[in-house]
């Protein structure tokens, strides 16, 4: 799915820069239709995108990781986008707390495969974590692509 979104976000931009030029030589029609164009192509890049995040999800934590306590100790989010992640991992801490379980682990990655050259996911849920009342962050003291998470108040057991 991430290939497709890519095509659709190439084929958004090209809506846009044609949708500038039509504008530019006058032909306002032409350009609104191209930008609607572009809009219709960012959906499909953004519908896209949710269903590769999805699918990597599922795959990195087979069996469910939240479908039972079990399953809580930990949420991998190698693979995803940064603002995937920070979804997958506010979802995991909620059923994680609801559950009233005391540490989970959220992984991360290095960051050695991110295309802007270094950690991404890591500081993102680390900025996240510094603002949530109730939980301390850190990264774990043996793997620096681990986030150890341990809630200290709002268990609902």
């Amino acid at each position: 799915y991430r290939e497709l979104a890519r095509s659709e976000e190439n084929l958004r931009r090209a809506a846009i820069e044609n949708s500038r030029g039509a504008y530019r030589s006058g032909r306002g029609a032409v350009a609104r239709q191209l930008s609607e164009e572009s809009k219709v192509h960012e959906e499909r890049s953004r519908e896209y995108n949710a269903l590769a995040a999805a699918e990597i999800f599922a795959f990195y934590n087979r069996g469910g990781s939240s479908s039972s306590s079990g399953k809580l100790s930990r949420c991998d989010l190698h693979g995803l986008h940064v603002d995937e992640a920070m979804k997958y991992a506010q979802n995991h801490l909620i059923t994680c707390r609801n559950a009233g379980v005391d540490k989970t682990m959220l992984i991360v990655g290095k960051g050695s495969h991110s295309q802007a050259g270094g950690a991404r996911i890591k500081p993102a849920i680390m900025q996240m974590m510094a603002g949530t009342r109730g939980v301390i962050a850190g990264v774990h003291e043996k793997n620096e692509g681990c986030i150890v998470v341990e809630f200290t108040m709002g268990h609902a057991r």
